[in-house]
């Protein structure tokens, strides 16, 4: 995340705005007083703390952190409330009083930059807003919506679920399209991909939508918002195996005489916590036989799928069966990668792999047949009990889920 280190120093004259927190633990304000008055133009909040002069101060720093983002967050979703949450500062030291074992802090935002912060979160919903009556305007009744990605083709997080459920927000009203889509019926959706490209100059989405019976992908103009609005990074690359490792545009390869295969996972809002489970499907334009693999971030590459003794073979669609979620061992992405060929083509000297293996060496475009398809799905899946998770029954199944034999002969 970009963040800026500079404290409150000398300021202009602007309009002072002050918003001032009453009601300490422990402390009476007045008896116990904490510098109050905030800088030019600026929200403040005061917050206390008890004990010894550390736990105090930075119980009572934390106390006024707190109660300044709950002011300022009202209303907004955990992205956006991040990107305003780095342009908080500290306004003067704290204040302890031995005699009371008690201290207070003061903490402050720009109120300039709330509003522009503000103006631009509107204009992004507007620009979404448009994206999704073009998408609607196009020749489809049923979509689904990927959960958005980078340009690397890396899960975008929080950011990524912001524009997802906003879209999907306005693509709601529109009467002749129906998102809600049971296994069943998404061969029949067109869909809508959301690849985010950040830089120096902020961030650019763009729009990919492939209607049915489609191979490529039409481009459709989406938005740029500013770093600062989520507080995006401008080198943000995700944390997942990129698509130019593994030899991947778009995050797919288009096979001979146009065969494609993709992964779809109903519901897939790119984020999930351990214990959550998901039931892939793996779907063909033509009858084809299909290898899939987990990647990390590192390369390593592990066979999920056909199960032992299967010939991998596809007509049309095949759930994967559902499967519980655990953490991948570095906290990266899991990107799953399918590997199609002809109903009767071959894998080479992987043809016979089947059931659950680790690959030896490095996973790459060296391991695609001559003419193969490739597709993916790049989701995040959250420690239990950590970032708004429950604690599940898996926790601490992560190693044990990665030991694998080595694939072969």
């Amino acid at each position: 995340m970009a963040r800026r280190s500079r404290e409150l120093g000398t300021l202009g004259a602007l309009a002072i705005i002050a918003v001032l927190a009453i009601g300490a633990k422990n402390a009476d304000p007045k008896d116990d007083p904490c510098p109050t008055t905030p800088p030019h133009g600026y929200v403040l909040e005061v917050g206390y703390g008890d004990g010894n002069q550390a736990k105090a101060l930075g119980e009572a720093r934390s106390d006024a952190e707190a109660r300044l983002i709950q002011k300022i967050c009202a209303g907004l979703s955990h992205a956006r409330c991040e990107g305003i949450k780095q342009w908080i500062r500290p306004w003067k030291d704290g204040r302890y009083t031995p005699g009371k074992r008690s201290a207070c802090s003061a903490v402050a935002i720009e109120a300039n930059k709330l509003d522009q912060l503000k103006a631009e979160s509107v204009a992004l919903d507007q620009h979404l807003a448009r994206l999704a009556e073009e998408v609607a305007r196009r020749e489809a009744e049923l979509l689904y919506v990927d959960a958005p990605v980078w340009s690397t083709g890396c899960a975008a997080g929080e950011v990524g679920a912001y524009l997802k459920v906003t879209v999907e927000g306005q693509l709601g009203h529109a009467e002749s399209l129906k998102l809600d889509l049971g296994p069943e019926r998404q061969a029949e959706a067109a869909r809508l991909r959301m690849q985010l490209a950040p830089g120096p100059g902020g961030v650019v989405v763009v729009g990919l939508l492939r209607l049915p019976g489609d191979v490529g992908w039409t481009p459709l103009e989406g938005p740029k918002f500013s770093l600062d609005l989520f507080g995006v990074d401008p080198d943000e690359c995700g944390a997942c195996r990129p698509d130019e490792a593994l030899g991947l545009e778009d995050s797919e390869l288009v096979g001979e005489d146009e065969l494609t295969v993709e992964i779809e996972i109903p519901g897939n809002s790119g984020r999930y916590c351990e214990g959550d489970v998901v039931e892939p499907i793996v779907r063909v334009n033509r009858p084809a036989r299909v290898q899939l693999y987990n990647v990390t971030k590192d390369g390593t590459g592990y066979l999920l799928w056909p199960p032992p003794g299967g010939d991998g073979r596809v007509d049309h669609a095949v759930s994967l069966g559902a499967s519980q979620l655990t953490a991948s061992p570095d906290a990266s992405d899991e990107r799953l990668v399918a590997i199609a060929v002809p109903a009767d083509g071959s894998f080479g000297p992987r043809d016979s792999w089947t059931g659950y293996c680790k690959v030896a060496g490095e996973f790459g475009p060296s391991l695609y047949p001559e003419g193969a398809a490739i597709g993916t799905a790049t989701y995040t899946v959250l420690l239990s009990g950590g970032g708004g998770c429950p604690v599940s029954n898996v926790e601490g199944a992560t190693a044990a889920a990665y030991e694998a034999p080595v694939c072969g002969p």
